[in-house]
């Protein structure tokens, strides 16, 4: 089942985050309380992975958290970010 809550985050190696929140998710000791819940009560085929962007912009990290707060601003539903909780639409002001 999909709960249709999200979890945005920002890499410069795509490859390397997926295999480390797969993992921590799957050992249940992921950092985000909110995520790992979802997994432990709906199983980790539950979860829908997306790729928003990429290109050799997003090898600057100031570009990537850019990027990331302005999706998580504008994401229509619910999220799993940020401090472990279930947050709407934020107005984060992290630049």
């Amino acid at each position: 089942m999909v709960t249709g809550i999200s979890y945005i985050g920002e890499s410069q190696s795509i490859e390397s985050r997926f295999i480390s929140h797969k993992i921590s998710l799957s050992k249940q000791v992921h950092f985000n309380k909110g995520l790992l819940d979802s997994v432990i009560n709906n199983g980790l085929e539950s979860l829908l992975f997306l790729l928003v962007d990429y290109g050799p912009d997003y090898m600057n990290l100031e570009i990537r958290r850019t990027e990331e707060i302005r999706i998580i601003n504008s994401w229509p539903g619910l999220i799993y970010n940020i401090k472990d909780v279930h947050k709407g639409k934020r107005n984060l002001k992290l630049f």
